[in-house]
């Protein structure tokens, strides 16, 4: 299960694995029905592969024609709600075409299907030409993290330090946090805003000296304005933070400690911690009013985590252990 807060308003996306060699994906609001579900079988030739949610809609893969570890994939794609576009198939990547693909994620971006290999390069489908595009400037480093907003897509190039990118599709890609930084996390965006976490004093073992906090407006470009500073972290390693609902969570140093939540207006710190001998596995979505979280062991192999959805009020403040 995987979520998305945007304005809001949640969307999930389950999928549900059924008697026999068979799986569906439904799409649905967090508080009432799926408005599409898609069901598939489950072996080499043909399966259900990814699903990507964006502020834009959606897209589900599906997997088929596979030979030499290698397959081909169609993409359904359609916004978050019911519409006929769920009906059609929005785009299909060839296996013989493009050899060598693996997939990372896919994301819906401007009403198209936008791929993002392993290390990159991200593309995306243009109905009109009946092509696949390359976005300018995601081969020029090993690239990660995509994410869509509107008719952009944000991504980082991984290096030493990292670049946070931005590119509306068609156009070149461009830096999107400018500045020297010894390092940065993927940069997140929430309707007109963005939060990402900045290091400073990086060492050969990626362990810093101070690890911040920060925040942005979102401009036309898309572009980071008024860039600035909310509070350092208990972190020496670099995290990814999750970010809806003007409301931040990012995971602790050690797994104990779970999630620092933060909200940014009234600026505010609670704390996250799942119950002696499990851990927080993975947040699914955070909003104004709650965070969505799995719980379980930690460990392959072991029990299935639960699905925890808290309100925010319930959590206590936040106090380093």
């Amino acid at each position: 299960m995987v979520g998305l807060s945007r304005g809001g308003q949640v969307t999930i996306a389950a999928l549900r694995s059924l008697q026999g060699p068979r799986s569906r994906y439904l799409l649905a609001p967090r508080d009432g029905l799926p408005f599409f579900a898609v069901e598939g079988p489950r072996d080499v030739q043909c399966s259900l592969g990814q699903v990507g949610l964006s502020d834009d809609g959606a897209v589900i893969e599906v997997v088929f024609d596979n030979a030499g570890g290698y397959a081909s994939r169609a993409y359904l794609r359609g916004p978050l709600a019911e519409d006929a576009a769920w009906r059609e198939v929005a785009a299909v990547l060839p296996r013989k075409q493009f050899r060598g693909f693996i997939g990372e994620s896919v994301l819906s971006v401007g009403g198209r299907v936008v791929v993002e290999q392993n290390g990159g390069p991200l593309r995306w489908y243009d109905a009109a030409a009946k092509r696949w595009q390359e976005v300018p400037g995601s081969r020029e480093g090993w690239e990660c993290c995509a994410s869509g907003h509107g008719d952009a897509v944000v991504f980082s190039l991984e290096g030493i330090p990292e670049r946070p990118m931005a590119a509306r599709l068609g156009e070149r890609a461009h830096l999107l946090r400018r500045g020297p930084v010894a390092g940065t996390s993927p940069v997140m965006i929430d309707g007109a805003r963005a939060v990402w976490l900045e290091g400073r004093g990086r060492d050969n073992n990626n362990f810093y000296e101070a690890i911040a906090l920060w925040t942005a407006d979102v401009v036309d470009g898309p572009a980071l304005a008024n860039a600035r500073q909310v509070l350092p972290l208990p972190l020496k390693t670099m995290m990814t933070p999750q970010f809806g609902g003007g409301v931040v969570a990012i995971f602790m140093q050690e797994r104990a400690d779970g999630l620092m939540i933060v909200r940014l207006d009234p600026e505010e710190q609670r704390a996250l911690r799942a119950p002696v001998d499990l851990v927080v596995e993975r947040v699914l979505w955070i909003t104004s009013e709650e965070v969505a979280v799995r719980i379980g062991s930690g460990e392959i192999g072991g029990d299935p985590g639960v699905l925890r959805r808290i309100p925010l009020a319930a959590l206590p403040p936040w106090a380093a252990k």
